[in-house]
């Protein structure tokens, strides 16, 4: 089973979601605070972190920009009382994978707590190198690690969710993706995806791609498409 880091700082929680995710089989570390968060982070190398946003010394947010400098690729569940759409658009500019209330059933989180591990693992299966799409002949993401690279040197790495969005978008062929398309596809990976959410990934996504991130377009009222690289005539 997997490593969880859970990190909230109301002891009930902390104690409640230890015994369910123990009851499951997982392994469980806590942690009351941001700043604890990170140093058991260091130490345990966790499968995935569930993270409170609103907590004493250093709150999720700042835990999680602080995490992603670390590893960008763990999968990182917010678990929280906030609920606004400002506050779940925050969370997965940080590059978080999910943004659960805690209002939610213990089924519902089980279940989504499984996809998030289910999907790390599929992706770390891909043999590396077996998926490459070439964004502007210097820029070049391996998608099975989600590795950016430019001129051969690693410069970012996208997140689960923003390499799926670029894999949809390298398999449209230059073509445009609409949104419903594009959400429709990552919703059947199991990804919680909306209009207002895919927004967010592709700009991240444009972000990370550095100097090829304007090869991702926007065609307004359609979708999104990636410009394809002119082949050189010889």
């Amino acid at each position: 089973m997997a490593s969880l880091l859970i990190v909230d700082d109301e002891r009930v929680m902390r104690d409640n979601l230890r015994a369910l995710f123990e009851g499951e089989g997982h392994e469980v570390h806590i942690s009351a605070n941001g700043e604890s968060a990170i140093d058991k982070f260091e130490r345990f190398h966790p499968d995935l972190v569930l993270m409170d946003v609103m907590m004493p010394k250093m709150n999720g947010y700042a835990a999680v920009k602080r995490i992603r400098e670390i590893d960008m690729r763990v999968p990182v569940v917010f678990l929280t009382a906030k609920d606004s759409d400002a506050d779940e658009m925050l969370a997965l500019s940080l590059g978080a994978h999910d943004f659960i209330s805690k209002s939610e059933e213990c089924g519902v989180l089980l279940m989504r707590i499984k996809r998030a591990l289910e999907r790390t693992a599929e992706a770390a299966s891909r043999p590396e190198g077996g998926e490459v799409v070439d964004i502007d002949g210097n820029v070049r993401v391996d998608l099975s690690t989600g590795e950016v690279t430019d001129h051969g040197k690693v410069v970012s790495c996208l997140t689960l969710t923003e390499a799926n969005v670029l894999r949809e978008l390298s398999r449209s062929r230059g073509s445009c993706i609409s949104t419903d398309c594009l959400i429709a596809a990552l919703r059947g990976q199991g990804y919680a995806c909306e209009d207002g959410m895919l927004y967010v990934h592709v700009s991240n996504l444009r972000k990370k791609l550095g100097a090829g991130g304007d090869k991702v377009c926007t065609e307004r009222g359609h979708g999104y498409r990636l410009v394809r690289r002119p082949k050189t005539v010889t």
